[in-house]
């Protein structure tokens, strides 16, 4: 089974760079945005990822970002 790429080996990969270069996208500043976003998530105990406030054990339970 093949694991899936961490997000620095999917920012570095060749062929992904290209496609960003092309498309005057910046590396770095998505990896900066989607490390934020992550950051907003909370893993369940399923392994899915979800919102900080839908994981909210209480209603008005804040997110810690």
């Amino acid at each position: 089974m093949k694991r899936e790429l961490t997000l620095d080996e999917l920012l570095a990969d060749p062929l992904v760079l290209t496609v960003m270069r092309a498309d005057r996208v910046h590396p770095e500043k998505v990896g900066r945005q989607l490390r934020r976003i992550g950051d907003r998530l909370n893993n369940t105990a399923d392994g899915k990822a979800v919102p900080c406030w839908m994981a909210a054990k209480s209603l008005g339970e804040a997110c810690t970002w």
